[in-house]
Parts: structure tokens; C-alpha cells; sequence
């Protein structure tokens, strides 16, 4: 009966693991009590089989070569039978499962509705597109002002001591460092070339365009108004504004109505 029990329990799991757990209850239990019937079955079958050897066991007679033979066939049969078994077994669980039903077609229309959906919202947005640019160059921007920071000690306008023209002549080197670096990145000439593709789109850029075009300019420096990026809702510098423009383009470089914003 030990036999019997985990039998069912066997063909129980095997069906569970099988449908990757998409079976039912009821129908586990179904598929169990089939794989117990078949267990007690077998169970049958070969104590009847069996029986004829344990009476002349108890009786002590030696087994005839009959007795062999029918053993050897009965050892074959049931070797071959958990052999058939474990091979459907390994079939069965690398086979795929079929639907049968026909599904709903409004539901297909759902479904693909929303995998048209989803193939649109996850599409990659293009890399070389205006806003995409505009942004990259703000964040260069940012980050070669907050790499460059000034000398926390402001230049004296009339220095007559030794330490105040210590303090300009370090002010001064610092601005002709930056100055020479700031020109080499060409932050200007590009930020008048981004400035302008806005203007062609129909956006409007303020100042920003006057602004480039002067070679002494430098955008995001202290003296224009700083590089901050977090205090852009109370103080808009000029880095605030040409990251501004971004949001006025979607990433086709196509121009978004401003009553949107």
C-alpha cells in the first residue's frame, strides 16, 4: 500500500512539474489516483505472478527451470515497462502544451494592441536628435565648471599689500587657465549652433544667441550668472536656459506646442 501511496503522489507531481504548475488541483488529483490504480495494478499483477514460487518456497521444492524462465520474462517485462515509462515521461516533459481552444479574436486584438503599445513606449529614443544633444552638452558644460571650481576669495579691486595682489594674481591665472580650456572644448561656437537649430524650429532662445556670439562670454562662469542646476526654478542662469530649450523639442527634433507645458 506504501507503494501504491507514493505511486499516486508520483503521478501527481509529474503533472504538476509537467504543465509548469498550470494544472488544477482536481485534475493533479485525477492524474494521481490513475498513476495509484496503475501502481496496484502491477502490484496485481506480479504477486500473482509470484505466487506459484512462494508456494514451493514454503513448501521447499526447489524451482524448476520453468520457474527460471517465467522469472527472467517477468523481470524483462517489468524492466522494460519502466523503461517505456521514464522515456514518455522524458517526452512528455520536453514537449510544449497545445492549446485546443480557439481564443476569443477580440482578445487577440487586445493583445496585440497592447504589444503595439508597449513596442512604443520602449522604443529607443534616437541618440543624435536636438534634445538628446542639448542635454549632453549642458551636462559637459556643468561638469567642466563644477571640475574648474573659482578661488573662493574674490579679487581686490586696488590691492596694496602683498596678499592682495597674491590673491588677484591667483584669481587671474585661474581665469586664463579656464579661459583657455573653455575655447578649446569650442563651448560657444557649439551652443551657437544648438541655439540656432532651435530658432529654425520656431522656438524661442532669449538672449542665449546674443550671448554666444560674444568670444569673452563664458556660459555658466560666476560673472554670468553661475552653472547651477538645481536653483534653475528661482534663478534661471544661462546653462538654465539652454537646458530649457530641450523641453521645447520631443526627441524627433519635432516642436512641442507650449501650451502643453
Amino acid at each position: 500500500m506504501i507503494a501504491v501511496f507514493v505511486g499516486g503522489i508520483a503521478g501527481a507531481a509529474t503533472s504538476y512539474l509537467r504543465t509548469r504548475g498550470h494544472i488544477s488541483f482536481t485534475d493533479a488529483l485525477v492524474d494521481g489516483l490513475i498513476t495509484a490504480v496503475l501502481f496496484f495494478a502491477i502490484y496485481v499483477f506480479v504477486h500473482l505472478l509470484r505466487s506459484p514460487w512462494l508456494e514451493r518456497s514454503s513448501e521447499g521444492v526447489a524451482p524448476s527451470l520453468g520457474d527460471g524462465i517465467l522469472g527472467s520474462v517477468l523481470f524483462l517485462f517489468l524492466l522494460g515497462g519502466v523503461l517505456l515509462i521514464c522515456h514518455l515521461l522524458a517526452q512528455d516533459w520536453h514537449s510544449e502544451l497545445t492549446l485546443h481552444t480557439q481564443p476569443d479574436p477580440s482578445e487577440l486584438r487586445t493583445v496585440e494592441e497592447c504589444k503595439s503599445t508597449l513596442a512604443s513606449l520602449t522604443k529607443p529614443l534616437p541618440t543624435n536628435s536636438l534634445r538628446h544633444q542639448t542635454l549632453e552638452l549642458v551636462n559637459e558644460l556643468n561638469l567642466f565648471l563644477v571640475n574648474r571650481p573659482a578661488p573662493p576669495q574674490q579679487p581686490v579691486q586696488n590691492p596694496a599689500t602683498d596678499e592682495d595682489r597674491a590673491r588677484n594674481a591667483k584669481w587671474d591665472r585661474y581665469w586664463n587657465e579656464t579661459k583657455v580650456a573653455y575655447q578649446s572644448k569650442q563651448f560657444n561656437q557649439r551652443i551657437l549652433g544648438m541655439v540656432k537649430k532651435y530658432l529654425i524650429q520656431g522656438v524661442p532662445v532669449g538672449f542665449l544667441e546674443k550671448a554666444a556670439e560674444q568670444p569673452e562670454r563664458y556660459f555658466g562662469a560666476l560673472p554670468y550668472g553661475g552653472f547651477s542646476l538645481d536653483t534653475c526654478d528661482q534663478y534661471m542662469n544661462e546653462l538654465c536656459q539652454l537646458r530649457e530649450l530641450a523641453f521645447h523639442v520631443d526627441a524627433y527634433d519635432i516642436r512641442i506646442d507650449s501650451s502643453k507645458f
